[in-house]
């Protein structure tokens, strides 16, 4: 019985080891019915802009308990844009010849995995939508997300990288659940 447990101790370090030697690659934004649904019910065609992040944003790697998560983007700000560009897809609504531009500046974007049995992330971005180069809204929306963890990494880490996308979704019905944000999208 002792032995199995040196052998058990011994295999645990050794994962948590060759875990935190790698870096995992985010999933791609998850598209969602019900996104889709407000930018196709309220929205007008629009382009996407440049989207950078601020000085305060995690744009090229989140760390998760010393191991990393990078964008299938190379940047998370590329990575904001992406899913906004591909909710608008999915809704019919991306133009690349639209007066209508949605720009943003990811200036917060973190997963925290330190938890025992909870874990959670945040993410907030500053958006503006011109129509023919004149501001119709410029509004910082965030989101949070909190999910159940372990305090084992082998567990907790593969599912801070997966709710990852749902963490940028929930920011983006934020976006497009204002008012003032359809207000602006509306020809």
């Amino acid at each position: 019985m002792r032995n199995w447990r040196r052998v058990a101790i011994t295999l645990f370090a050794l994962s948590t080891l060759a875990l935190s030697a790698c870096s995992v690659v985010a999933p791609k934004p998850a598209l969602s019915v019900e996104r889709t649904q407000l930018l196709r019910e309220d929205g007008g065609a629009a382009k996407v802009g440049a989207v950078s992040a601020g000085p305060d944003a995690n744009n090229d790697r989140i760390g998760l308990r010393g191991n990393g998560m990078k964008s299938p983007y190379n940047t998370y700000s590329q990575y904001l844009h992406e899913a906004i560009a591909q909710d608008l897809k999915e809704a019919g609504r991306l133009d690349a010849a639209a007066p209508v531009e949605i720009t943003a500046v990811l200036l917060h974007n973190d997963l925290h995995t330190a938890g025992f049995s909870t874990n959670d992330g945040e993410i907030a971005a500053h958006f503006v939508v011109k129509r023919d180069g004149a501001v119709r809204y410029d509004a910082t929306k965030e989101a949070k997300l909190s999910w159940d963890s372990s305090f084992i990494g082998a567990i907790a880490l593969p599912r801070a990288v997966q709710k990852y996308p749902e963490l940028v979704g929930k920011l983006l019905l934020e976006l497009y659940r204002d008012p003032a944000f359809v207000s602006a999208l509306k020809p």
